[in-house]
């Protein structure tokens, strides 16, 4: 009897486990193509975006130089500022290598300056180095001394369109002198001179209500900003609080270096954020208010009996005719009997804002530069840069 003989090949479990292997194998191979793929491509895309910045970067810096030279001019010819003069409603523009960049400049001594509320004379009055980012939005970011000069880069074209200005406050009143002199008796119409940091406080609680705003979060940003550790009653808070929250923190008992630090401090929410940021700054030294640039709320925060009716007739006022003087301002019949502070006002501005947009098929790139004037000459103390995408917060080079 012949024995039986074995088939070709291997057996049907054997074949079935050979092409499972293959199966993952090849998987397994193809995974590591399509990352090896992935990472080429988002490395290739990470190249680009640096480029797209760096050449955004450039051509911001150009435009921050024509508002420089802008604002120089500006000076040349007086220093009362308004909403009327040509830095207010030129708007600069360049177009260079498929990138076209739109600037807008705004005074910042129309809002109210954050810095005021310092209880320090001595931070208030130094004129210190700014530590802190520009405008609503800002975040903390390195400042540099660096000055507008040298720019020979030719001009953006300058096109005129209208454009609201916006500004700052105060700068703090001297203290009295060692002795037991009274302090000087107010003028008509003017509030009694006070601390350091107390006429700015006031006027913080005016801007909250004409705002419509909640006021608990007062103490609070008082305290926040401060050198002490007494809390305020009943709403302040000091480490005590802050060190009970998850993640813990302490305060900063220092002049608050951006508007978004708001969001830490107790009571702040988001929707009184975003109702107050608008209408306040954070600037490197305290700032008198430039009352021809104000925007209604806030000269409704100049004293008690300035309503909004009073505030939008003073606006209307001064753009027909500006206020030439301060004391001007002050006589205005519906000022005459009004509670206003005795000093923190000015005509004119040391402080803008420059809003560059740089767009591209392919990106939008959003520059907030903070530029200081002093004298007739205008330097960059800070920059911040958002970078948005429809695909897709400094130094001058």
């Amino acid at each position: 009897m012949s024995g039986a003989r074995p088939g070709p090949g291997l057996p049907s479990s054997s074949r079935g486990i050979a092409l499972i292997t293959s199966m993952v194998l090849a998987s397994l191979m193809t995974a590591a193509v399509v990352a090896i793929a992935t990472e080429q491509y988002l490395y290739g895309r990470r190249i680009n975006n640096l480029l797209d910045a760096d050449r955004a970067a450039l051509i911001t810096a150009r435009v921050e130089r024509d508002a420089a030279r802008l604002l120089e001019k500006d000076a040349s010819l007086g220093r009362q500022d308004v909403t009327t003069e040509d830095w207010a409603v030129t708007r600069l523009a360049l177009e260079e290598s498929g990138l076209r960049a739109e600037g807008e400049l705004r005074d910042l001594q129309g809002l109210f300056n954050l810095t005021n509320l310092s209880p320090d004379p001595a931070f208030a009055e130094s004129g210190a180095a700014p530590t802190g980012g520009v405008g609503p939005g800002a975040s903390p970011n390195r400042m540099d001394q660096e000055t507008a000069e040298g720019m020979d880069d030719p001009p953006a074209t300058l096109v005129e369109t209208p454009q609201t200005g916006t500004v700052f406050p105060s700068e703090e009143e001297g203290e009295l002198e060692a002795g037991n002199e009274s302090p000087p008796q107010a003028a008509p119409g003017q509030q009694p001179s006070s601390g350091p940091g107390e006429a700015a406080e006031r006027r913080f609680r005016l801007l909250f209500k004409a705002l419509e705003l909640d006021e608990t979060p007062i103490q609070a940003i008082l305290d926040w900003i401060d050198p002490d550790s007494e809390t305020r009653f009943p709403n302040g808070a000091e480490d005590d609080y802050y060190s009970r929250q998850r993640p813990a923190y302490r305060t900063a008992n220092r002049p608050l270096a951006s508007v978004q630090e708001l969001r830490l401090v107790k009571g702040m929410t988001p929707e009184i954020l975003e109702r107050l940021a608008p209408f306040v700054v954070c600037l490197p030294n305290a700032t008198p208010l430039n009352v021809n640039t104000a925007p209604k709320e806030v000269l409704m925060s100049l004293g008690p009996s300035v309503s909004s009716s009073t505030a939008a007739v003073l606006m209307r006022a001064r753009e027909t005719q500006p206020f030439v003087t301060v004391e001007a301002f002050r006589k205005h019949p519906l000022l005459q009997y009004a509670q206003l502070e005795e000093s923190d006002l000015s005509l004119e501005s040391d402080f803008f804002e420059l809003k560059t947009t740089v767009r591209s098929p392919r990106f939008e790139h959003t520059t907030l530069s903070l530029l200081a004037r002093d004298q007739n000459k205008v330097r960059r103390l800070g920059r911040q840069q958002a970078i948005s995408a429809p695909d897709f917060s400094g130094d001058l080079p």
